[in-house]
């Protein structure tokens, strides 16, 4: 998979680095914070759900995992807009179903300031080449 795609003019599809860990806290609690609003009884709230340096260096690490960032060149730099998790997971043949791997969208999130714009569903195409990169026979994504 190509490591930098570009979507529009100044934003750019690229695998997250071990430097972004606070960026990507800040996404990942925007993101904990929508949901616990919408299902309380299943989503813990942010401050419950912190995540840690050392899961973000994990997904980072592990070749089943995907951890990708957008982001958007400005005047003063650069600005990660979104990002997405997914997973492959391998399931064994049982006595009904056939062995596969299947991949799973763990999390997409974009800035509010930089929704509409077609960059969640960039990111999700992305993941989409990368599990197909991983033979996964398909994809599951939980709403």
């Amino acid at each position: 998979m190509t490591k930098h795609k570009q979507i529009e003019k100044d934003l750019f599809l690229r695998n997250a680095r071990g430097d972004e860990f606070y960026t990507y806290a800040a996404l990942v609690t925007e993101a904990d914070a929508l949901h616990h609003v919408q299902v309380p009884s299943l989503i813990k709230p942010p401050e419950r759900a912190r995540p840690s340096e050392q899961e973000f260096m994990a997904w980072l690490n592990d070749p089943d995992r995907m951890l990708d960032v957008a982001v958007e060149k400005t005047e003063t730099g650069r600005v990660i807009a979104g990002l997405i998790q997914a997973s492959v997971l391998t399931r064994h043949e049982d006595r009904i179903h056939m062995a596969n791997r299947m991949a799973r969208i763990d999390l997409v999130v974009v800035k509010e300031s930089h929704r509409r714009r077609g960059i969640g569903r960039a990111l999700l195409m992305r993941a989409r080449h990368w599990a197909k990169d991983k033979a996964a026979t398909g994809m599951a994504l939980d709403v």
